[in-house]
């Protein structure tokens, strides 16, 4: 069985190459970015590089191809507004869909985002039946991913390909080579959160979420979504959890939700007038001050998804970091720094 896997260079494509290479699946590597993950260079997997926008690189990529699973995506905050989610994360799946119907591809399982649904408390976590609510956020990423999911979901009620969505929660581990959300515990690590926001999120081990991607290629009923989550966690815990996790003594201070907005909003409105990202836009203020709870039964019932606790993530997450140089106080910080930047198309 030869598998597609987009946005190949991110964390989460990473971890899903290596989980899908212990099952000796053959694999086709996607990325717009040209360096490879280490995964891939010590594999010898084939690499293609290339853009989601580009028909002729997604046919190159496609050829051949039983399964696709579709990662690449743009991940970023600000700007929140711009027609560039829309072109990669709807245009490029539309793309990447009819490829896979002249193809006579046989599934494809889509990556989507727990923001496509609503959200719950501790007793009543958002679940897979909850419409989406995102929109009030103003963000262009959490609504492309939300139109995307749709597209692939009435592809596969009208056309014979099978297909389901996996929804991640916010997912921690290694491979992180953006930063993305390790730039949490990063921040953590080096001692620069003196505050944190009142509000929380369910968090996952990034391997979890491969894994029951993997599993999905078997398991699951097409058309369905799944909310690939673990641990719901107001930040003050997520935090005291890294604590332990880290050998470091708890700080911060939780602010209020009014302070929080309110910092954000000025930001949002100043750091444009210098051209600059703002600190703290508005939009992720709203959402740092929310607790957005899911429950990831559905996934772990269905796609047998293993549930790590969040603890092993984090402490995994810092030795990469460690490993590869991103941190001021990394007991061996290598000479050559990986880049930062974040890399579009992957997550």
């Amino acid at each position: 069985m030869k598998i597609l896997v987009t946005g190949a260079n991110g964390m989460l494509g990473t971890n899903l190459i290596k989980e899908l290479i212990t099952r000796r699946k053959e694999i086709v590597a996607f990325d717009i970015t040209a360096n490879r993950s280490s995964i891939i260079d010590q594999c010898s997997i084939e690499f293609i590089q290339g853009s989601i926008l580009k028909e002729k690189d997604i046919k190159r990529a496609i050829k051949g191809c039983e399964v696709v699973i579709h990662i690449a995506a743009l991940v970023k905050t600000w700007p929140s507004r711009s027609s560039d989610f829309k072109d990669i994360n709807v245009r490029g799946t539309q793309k990447l869909l009819k490829a896979a119907l002249k193809e006579g591809v046989k599934k494809i399982i889509y990556v989507g985002s727990s923001s496509s649904f609503d959200f719950g408390d501790r007793k009543h976590p958002g679940t897979e039946k909850k419409p989406f609510g995102g929109y009030h956020y103003g963000l262009d990423y959490i609504d492309s991913k939300y139109h995307a999911q749709t597209i692939v979901l009435d592809m596969v009620k009208n056309t014979e390909i099978e297909g389901l969505v996996i929804n991640p929660t916010f997912m921690i581990g290694p491979y992180d080579s953006g930063p993305g959300s390790g730039q949490l515990i990063l921040s953590f690590n080096e001692g620069d959160l003196k505050f944190m926001p009142p509000g929380g999120k369910n968090f996952v081990d990034v391997r979890d979420v491969a894994n029951a991607i993997a599993n999905a290629i078997e398991l699951g009923t097409t058309g369905e979504c799944y909310i690939a989550g673990h641990e719901n966690l107001t930040y003050s815990e997520f935090f005291g959890k890294a604590s332990k996790a880290l050998g470091r003594k708890p700080y911060g201070i939780t602010l209020s939700g009014f302070l929080i907005k309110s910092v954000g909003a000025l930001s949002s409105l100043i750091a444009p007038l210098f051209g600059k990202k703002p600190l703290l836009s508005y939009p992720v203020a709203k959402i740092s001050c929310d607790k957005q709870y899911f429950s990831p039964e559905k996934a772990v019932k269905e796609l047998n998804m293993p549930q790590t606790p969040i603890e092993i993530a984090i402490k995994d997450a810092m030795d990469w970091f460690n490993e590869h140089g991103y941190c001021k106080k990394c007991e061996q910080p290598k000479a050559v720094k990986v880049k930062k930047e974040r890399i579009l198309e992957s997550i």
